[in-house]
């Protein structure tokens, strides 16, 4: 995959892109903001769903990220690939010491001296359950999407910035997201209905009956 980036762009982008900028401070501590903001662009979406009683909403939404993100890591786990800090030497060696920022770039470098992550970088997790969140956002929640929507883009920048992947990672991620939206939902409707047959088979195999008070099935 480093190969690829060096065909299509005839350098190294997530080498070029911190040599350019990492020396300012503010700089990197808005990039590892950006990439710590993975976490409130995934969960709060259905947590504003939830909070505002939206329930059947909030659990579709939650489901699809959940569903989506197991796919990556059965992905990773079948088909690992080392991100740039892992794969370049000269990256691996510095491990961010390079970066000097203020609160989320020392949060951060914190959490990655601690974590292994060598085999999850393709593709991209962050972009694609992040583009993924955004586009669930824009659909039931407009005003959460508008809002997130430049936070996405920043993290989408930050993942080459940080050298935790390769541009052709991010690429793979937008690609993945927007299979993502249209696939899962599909596919998880159609499971849900076959439960609900396999459900009504054991039930009058069985001669099963609903519990008082309970609605039967149509």
């Amino acid at each position: 995959f480093a190969h690829a980036d060096q065909a299509i762009f005839s350098f190294q982008p997530s080498i070029r892109f911190h040599e350019l900028l990492s020396g300012l401070a503010p700089i990197n501590e808005l990039f590892f903001f950006g990439y710590f903001s993975f976490f409130g662009l995934m969960t709060i979406g259905w947590w504003v769903l939830f909070a505002k009683k939206r329930e059947a909403e909030a659990v579709s939404t939650l489901t699809i990220v959940t569903f989506s993100f197991y796919v990556l890591y059965l992905v990773y786990a079948v088909f690992p690939v080392e991100g740039p800090k892992y794969y370049f030497p000269m990256l691996h060696r510095e491990w961010y010491s390079n970066f000097n920022g203020y609160f989320f770039t020392a949060l951060m470098k914190q959490l990655f001296s601690n974590v292994d992550l060598a085999g999850a970088a393709f593709p991209s997790s962050h972009v694609a359950i992040s583009t993924l969140s955004l586009l669930l956002n824009f659909r039931h929640s407009p005003r959460l999407g508008a809002l997130f929507l430049p936070i996405t883009v920043l993290l989408i920048f930050s993942t080459v910035y940080i050298y935790a992947h390769y541009a052709v990672d991010v690429f793979a991620g937008l690609l993945l997201a927007l299979l993502f939206r249209w696939a899962v939902p599909r596919l998880l409707g159609r499971l849900s209905r076959a439960f609900e047959v396999c459900d009504t088979a054991i039930a009058r195999m069985f001669d099963l009956h609903p519990l008082a008070g309970q609605p039967t099935r149509p």
